[in-house]
Parts: structure tokens; sequence; C-alpha cells
């Protein structure tokens, strides 16, 4: 055999690496090629080639190649504070008061606090 096992965390269970199991994936996939026979060269069992074929038929390996997997760099950046967002000065305190409003013989009597959005609602109501 031509890869390095490692003992697994089972009793009795080899952990092969990735790129060996991708390499007899791929050479399970060749058309001309019996599964049986190929496990027998790497002295795998034939059910263990099927199981690898099926998963990488399945993109289970995506991202692996035949060479052993390398960490990429990893540079920590500290975020910046954002400052504190700016909270728009309250508006003033409404005073009480009175809007008389006549349309087409109608007259709107509007007493207290009136909101501005208020009142172009019902200017609108009027019009239409």
């Amino acid at each position: 055999m031509d890869t390095v096992l490692k003992r697994g965390s089972r009793s009795g269970r080899l952990n092969y690496p990735r790129s060996f199991k991708l390499k007899v994936a791929l050479e399970a996939c060749t058309p001309s090629i019996s599964v049986s026979q190929l496990a027998l060269q790497h002295q795998l069992n034939a059910n263990m080639v099927f199981k690898w074929r099926r998963e990488y038929l399945a993109g289970l390996f995506a991202g692996f190649d035949t060479e052993e997997s390398a960490l990429l760099p990893v540079v920590l950046v500290t975020e910046q504070e954002e400052p504190p967002a700016v909270l728009p000065a309250p508006a003033p305190p409404c005073q009480r008061g009175s809007i008389a409003i006549e349309l087409g013989g109608a007259v709107v009597r509007i007493e207290g606090t009136v909101d501005a959005d208020t009142l172009r609602l019902v200017i609108a109501s009027l019009r239409a």
C-alpha cells in the first residue's frame, strides 16, 4: 500500500487520508477498470471503494485535490468602533392651537396639537 495510515478512534479501523480516498475514487470511475481488482491492488474492501466512488460522484470530495490540503494564512483585524449614531434633536413641544379649513362649503376644524403628516392627510382627503 502506498499511503500512510493512522489508527482510527475506533478499534480495528484505519483512517485513510482524503487524498488517498480521492485517488482511489477517481481510479474507480475509469470505465475500463474493475472495482474489485482495484480494491485488491490497494488491499481494500471492494464495498469501501464503491462507497468512496459514490461519495466522489455525489460531490463530497469537492475542494480536495490529489495533494494534501494546505492551510491558508489568516490575519485578524480588530473592528473599528463605529462612532455613536447622531440622533436628531427632539422636536420642540407643539403648542396647542386651532386650525379651521373651509373648502367647497365644508369646514374642518382641528384643535390641539397636530403633526404635519396628519394635516397633509386631512387636506388630501378634502381635495378628493
